[in-house]
């Protein structure tokens, strides 16, 4: 898996935000709007830089430690920091943000993400809680992100993220990976960020490279309120 990362000149790696518009308990329709954020694969270590803007408390207790065994950061970054953190990718990793591709969503449904498939990563081994772990043979499977949310009163909302391993044409075969669930109570203007956390080696992070330019690919998405 080394050898694959070191070779591939035009990779690009995945990060996931979740951005928060209105939540209030009014709106009976969510939209969910899933942005890319291409930055230049050269400038991965800049990520670097976004990890003091993120606070990685989550549900359960310890998850983001098992989050970094896998090779990935997930955390909340705040509504004062989102612009920082924007301009972090934009201005110093060089980032683009592609338009925004709409999801309709309910309240507590779900939203999927796909992250990659095995011609990026043909093997993934997968690190679980007391030192387990569990290797795929990724051929014709591909690594998706569900992302669910629900309201939690008037201005906030619980972010659930899941991963699951899906057999391409076969969505109702999906394996969960239950212990990478975990949950993040944001308040409107605040992100959810899924990122890797340095060169793409361990756990789930391989399958966060593709090879479609030499970029690094940002997954950006914005809740907002419903308004037609």
């Amino acid at each position: 898996m080394r050898a694959f990362v070191a070779a591939v000149s035009v990779a690009v790696l995945s990060v996931a935000c979740v951005h928060l518009g209105d939540v209030s308990t009014n709106a009976r329709e969510r939209l969910l709007e899933v942005r890319f954020v291409s930055v230049p694969f050269e400038r991965l270590d800049g990520l670097s830089s976004v990890w003091a803007y993120l606070d990685e408390t989550a549900e359960p207790p310890g998850v983001h430690e098992l989050y970094r065994r896998n090779g990935l950061r997930v955390g909340r970054v705040r509504r004062r920091d989102a612009a920082r953190v924007r301009e972090i990718l934009r201005r110093d990793l060089g980032a683009t943000i592609s338009e925004a591709k709409p999801l309709r969503s309910y309240p507590r449904d779900r939203g999927m993400i796909r992250i990659g498939t095995g011609e990026e990563s043909p093997v993934v081994t997968v690190h679980l809680d007391a030192g387990r772990s569990r290797t795929f043979d990724m051929s014709g499977r591909t690594l998706v992100l569900r992302v669910a949310f629900e309201n939690v009163g008037v201005k906030q909302a619980r972010i659930s993220l899941v991963p699951l391993i899906m057999e391409q044409g076969m969505p109702d075969g999906a394996q969960r990976l239950d212990r990478l669930a975990l949950s993040i109570l944001c308040a409107r203007g605040e992100m959810v960020l899924v990122a890797p956390d340095g060169i793409p080696r361990e756990g789930l992070s391989p399958m966060f490279i593709t090879a479609e330019g030499a970029a690094t690919q940002v997954i950006l998405v914005s809740v907002t309120s419903e308004l037609d």
